[in-house]
């Protein structure tokens, strides 16, 4: 509905549509610019608080962007500490594997030297027995080292595991502050 329908439905039809005298229609027509001010200053006024509410509302979700993404560099900081943990630990879980590596080694050298020994002693029994005694401590010592891997490993499982839950955690976060 524009201006000029609002002023016919308010005042009336024109003056001159009804016959009337010149003073009638002066009244009249005055009467409709009265109200065409009024209708205007009236929308002008609505403009302004409808223009005034969609400023505020970007200005909150402006913020509430800025707040998310500093959220999600501090996660991004996290990430990369735990990730830096986890290659410690598997970096740690590497070095003793080399080290079981070593140790199988070693009690193979350890077996043949003593195995060559047996063969040339007069005294195999004695022998052979301080040669079992000896793989049996070579072996107690690589399960000692097996133990040792296998607990990191089970520590690096629980470190990605936390890691998981951590970053799901905080990207739910994230999404239910965004919506």
């Amino acid at each position: 509905m524009n201006t000029n329908d609002l002023q016919t439905s308010v005042v009336g039809p024109s003056p001159t549509s009804l016959g009337d005298g010149g003073s009638v229609d002066h009244e009249r027509s005055a009467s409709r610019e009265f109200l065409a001010r009024q209708l205007d200053e009236i929308s002008l006024g609505q403009a302004l608080v409808d223009f005034e509410l969609a400023n505020a509302r970007v200005l909150d979700l402006i913020a509430r962007l800025v707040e998310a993404n500093d959220r999600a560099r501090r996660f991004a900081v996290d990430v990369d500490v735990i990730r830096s943990e986890i290659q410690g630990v598997s970096d740690q879980r590497d070095r003793l594997a080399l080290e079981l590596i070593d140790a199988n080694e070693e009690l193979a050298r350890a077996s043949s030297q003593r195995l060559d020994l047996v063969a040339a002693s007069e005294d195999s029994r004695s022998t052979i027995d301080h040669l079992r005694a000896d793989v049996e401590a070579l072996h107690e010592c690589v399960r000692n080292r097996d133990v040792r891997v296998s607990e990191l490993d089970l520590e690096l499982r629980k470190i990605r595991s936390t890691l998981s839950v951590r970053v799901l955690n905080k990207l739910a976060a994230i999404a239910r502050r965004v919506r």
